[in-house]
């Protein structure tokens, strides 16, 4: 928790350095989807003698949020670019994935459904280039940005059948933080001169979230913080 509190405290230092500066700058808000890319880690440690694997994991598509303001830097030189937009960026969203577990990998031992969560709080130094315009509306842009990801990973099974209920997995959240990077591109809609809306997208990967440990497991779950993002939303730009 100190170490998210941290990276908001950063976010806002960036933010009010921005704001503060003798340009341009521009607000953005935005909302849509997360869907991960991998299924968790196999095989997991109960014991010295026995592992575990997961089959049959579903990812979920999850909603995501974020917000970010940057400052605009034209670009009157480059043959490529219009602007470069640049500063923090906050993102938020949520990794689920649910599934069976067969104990020592044996169909036939298919005793525990499970369902692993990973929340994310990730802040970015991100930058935005500019494309040409496709039409007097419409601009394509690219974006990249390295950063820190906040996590907390919660991990539970249920026994099947007849199978002991003391044997079930419910860890305790286990909190992390990762460095992350990501890539991604997006057009904006003009509406007026200052105001517009936007779509993109955005891969990233915020590293490899683990689990708590527990007296029946000696090696914790693990998960590849990876997702592709898919989000809508909204652009306002302040004049210096």
């Amino acid at each position: 928790m100190k170490i998210f509190k941290l990276l908001i405290g950063l976010f806002f230092f960036g933010l009010t350095s921005i704001a503060s500066a003798n340009q341009d700058v521009i607000w953005s808000l935005g909302a849509g989807a997360s869907y991960p890319t991998h299924a968790p880690k196999s095989p997991f440690i109960i014991s010295e003698w026995v592992s575990d694997d997961f089959h049959q994991a579903t990812q979920q598509l999850m909603p995501s949020f974020t917000i970010d303001v940057k400052k605009i830097i034209p670009l009157q030189n480059s043959a490529l670019l219009t602007n470069l937009h640049i500063g923090p960026a906050v993102y938020f969203d949520i990794i689920k994935s649910t599934g069976d577990v067969w104990e020592l990998n044996q169909p036939q031992f298919d005793n525990y459904s499970d369902k692993l969560v990973v929340k994310q709080a990730a802040i970015f130094a991100e930058a935005e280039g500019y494309l040409k315009p496709l039409c007097q509306s419409l601009t394509p842009f690219l974006l990249a940005g390295l950063g820190a990801s906040v996590y907390t990973l919660n991990y539970d099974d249920w026994a099947k059948g007849a199978i002991p209920l003391d044997s079930e997995l419910h860890l305790n959240a286990h909190h992390g933080v990762n460095f992350a990077y990501a890539l991604g591109a997006g057009i904006t809609h003009a509406i007026n001169e200052n105001a517009s809306i936007y779509i993109k997208y955005r891969f990233q990967d915020a590293g490899v979230a683990h689990s708590a440990l527990a007296s029946n497991l000696i090696s914790p779950i693990q998960m590849d913080a990876i997702s592709h993002q898919v989000f809508l939303g909204v652009q306002y730009r302040a004049a210096a």
